[in-house]
Formats: C-alpha cells, structure tokens, sequence
C-alpha cells in the first residue's frame, strides 16, 4: 500500500524470537475492579463440541456466502447448512449486521458457529463486547482475524484515484489477531485462525502461525495458492515449530459452474487424503451485487456447498482421514 510499511514483512526474522505472554491482554487495573473486564468464562458445550470434531479429523466448514442483511435469509442459509460441522461467518467493509447478531441469527437455526472478528474495525472494548455476545449465545467459537488495512486497492469500499486509495472506513487495528485469540479463550470459545503460507515472507509463516497458537488459536484455515507438495510443505514446518494446531485447507468454489465445482469436490477429495491435514473449508465465490439486493443468489451457493459436503462425507466413509500428525516434541 502507498505509503504504508508491513512491519511483519519488514523485519521478518524477528517474528522467531516473539512469544506471547497472557500480560499482554490483561485489562487495566481500573477495568477489573470495576467489574467491566471481559471475565473468564467456562467452555461451553458447542466449543466442546466442536473442539472434539476437530481432534477426530474429516472437518468440513462452510463460508457464509449469503450477503444479505435480511435476517430471514441469514437464517435459512443456516437451517440449510447446519449439517455442516461448523458455518464460519466473514466481515466485509460494507454495513453489515453485527458479528453477534449474525450468529444469533445461525446459532438459533441448529447450525454450529464461527464467527468471525477482524481487528481492523473494532478497538478492544467493542471486541470484548462482541466475544462476550457470542458466549453468552453459546455459539462454537471465534475466527480471530487481524485483517487487511482499509486502504488495500481492490477492498470493498475503496477506490483508486490516481495513485491515491480513498476509503469510506478508517483502521482501528487496537488489538491483532493473537491478542484477540487470547481474549476468546478468555470468553471460553473456540479459537480458529487464518495463514496465507505462500504470502511473503513465506518462510516465516509457521513461525507466525506458532505464535498464534501460543496465544489461544486451535485451529488454523490455510488459504493454499498451491499444490499438495506446497501443503506438504507447510504442514512438516509447522510440525517443526512444536504447534499442534490442527490444520484446514480453503477450497474455493465457484458455484455458479457445474465444472468448477467438479474440479473443486475432486481437490477438496484430495486435501482431505494429505497427511497433517483434519479437514476442508468450502468458500463460494460469489457476485457480491445480487441485481435482486437481497442476497437472494448466496441461498443457490449454499445449495451447491451442502452438495459439495455430502460428496466428501461419502468419500471419508470410503477414504477415512490419516491420522494427525503430531508436532515435534
């Protein structure tokens, strides 16, 4: 971005002496006697659930592709894929109803929830407000995003005017991704991450990912711009690192192409086969301006994931998950 200096990609080698330390969330001394503190909250039975589904391997989640803010649509996108073993919800830069709504919205139609927070658009008390929300819903857990910066060309909600990237939203960026992770174990949630492991510096992204886990993450969802040799890759580095933190693949779809789909199932049949690897998360790709304005095309999406997630339950019935593989003592 003009102007804007990645720290991460700067000064990349320092990442391997980081740790993470829980004084690094503690709320001021004022906040925890005045009681407005995030408290520490016991797991409850959905993140119990789930955290088992993920020890058993054969996961497969599925992204919300259901734009809409029409809570009645929200709602039957997750009566449609409540047999998936979690639906993991996405923040935009567009006006969206909030993080806890949506998963109320989910969470009430039977379906398992991981709701994503991103750092970008909240300062700590908003996201602390949010987390204790979705514990007091009761749903699985958290996606705990940093998330890309506003003034990214290509974002919704930007635009490029010469060589300057305008915005209608401003960064916050008060907490990042392992803080907020540490937060959500606080609030007795599921904790799930996202890496990019071919984004540069690429060498340097297990160690990342370790820090993470450090902080509270349980389960990481891997954008892979690559093969299974490349996954191959990534799982043995991350192992190396000592993090045991179980590891889903995104597989992206284009639902609105019976091929694309077919190509999709086929390589979603192959990740699930990999070595190190406990599941699949199915992510549309979807026009995001429905002509109807209603989000309506995302229920055709949803459709085609739940097809997607029936074929791949029938193969692990056929081709059961290897075992995990367990990180370096």
């Amino acid at each position: 971005m003009p102007g804007l200096t990645c720290s991460f990609a700067a000064a990349a080698d320092h990442l391997r002496d980081l740790g993470f330390a829980p004084e690094l969330v503690s709320a001021p001394a004022s906040a925890r006697e005045s009681g407005d503190a995030l408290a520490t909250i016991p797991r409850g039975a959905a993140a119990t659930s789930f955290a088992e589904a993920v020890t058993t391997g054969g996961v497969i989640t599925a992204g919300l592709p259901v734009r809409s803010r029409d809570p009645g649509l929200i709602a039957e996108a997750g009566s449609r894929l409540s047999a998936m073993s979690a639906v993991v919800t996405s923040e935009g830069l567009g006006t969206t109803l909030s993080p806890s709504h949506t998963a109320l919205l989910l969470a009430g139609t039977g379906a398992t929830v991981l709701s994503a927070l991103t750092c970008r658009d909240r300062n700590r008390v908003a996201l602390e407000g949010e987390l204790a929300a979705l514990a007091d819903i009761g749903v699985a857990g958290v996606l705990a995003v940093t998330g890309d910066h506003s003034s990214s060309a290509g974002l919704p909600g930007t635009s490029r005017i010469g060589t300057t990237t305008a915005t209608m939203t401003e960064p916050v960026f008060d907490l990042d991704s392992p803080r907020l992770a540490a937060l959500a174990r606080r609030a007795g949630l599921f904790v799930a991450v996202v890496e990019r492991p071919a984004a540069p510096p690429s060498s340097c992204r297990p160690s990342r990912l370790a820090l993470k886990a450090s902080a509270g993450a349980e389960l990481v969802i891997v954008d892979l711009n690559g093969d299974l040799a490349d996954l191959a890759t990534f799982t043995d580095a991350l192992a190396a690192t000592g993090a045991a933190l179980p590891v889903l693949v995104s597989v992206p779809v284009v639902t609105t192409d019976a091929a694309a789909v077919h190509v999709a199932t086929a390589w979603a049949q192959l990740v699930l086969s990999a070595p190190g690897v406990s599941g699949v998360h199915l992510s549309a790709l979807v026009d995001d301006t429905d002509p109807t304005g209603l989000g309506t095309q995302g229920l055709g999406a949803v459709d085609v994931l739940v097809r997607m997630a029936t074929q791949l339950r029938e193969h692990l019935e056929r081709v059961p998950p290897p075992p995990r593989v367990e990180p370096a003592a």
